[in-house]
């Protein structure tokens, strides 16, 4: 009888030392404090970031220029050789189709 007794109290002697320490150990390392502003203006900026930041702000600038057309040469000659690709196709669509109304 008592070897029963003992049995059926094992598993609740585990059950609280598993939970007691658990919440011990959360007592004994609490969660550390959340960062404040001074602590992310000490923190070191790689200077990819502030170029992409300088090129953001390039392109915020409000002076009538469509996005696309803001980064300068490059943007334009890409824009005209998609332009010029567009007007090529058209052409092409449109001799293919008469090619196939005149057969």
């Amino acid at each position: 009888m008592n070897f029963l007794k003992r049995s059926m109290l094992i598993p609740n002697i585990l059950r609280r030392n598993i939970f007691a320490t658990s919440y011990l150990r959360a007592i004994k390392n609490p969660c550390p404090p959340s960062p404040t502003n001074e602590d992310f203006q000490k923190l070191i900026v790689r200077p990819q970031f502030k170029r992409l930041k300088d090129n953001q702000k390039k392109f915020q600038v409000d002076d009538g220029l469509p996005v696309w057309l803001k980064g300068g040469f490059k943007d334009k000659l890409l824009f005209q050789i998609t332009i010029i690709g567009l007007l090529v196709c058209l052409v092409m669509s449109g001799q293919v189709l008469y090619e196939l109304t005149t057969r």
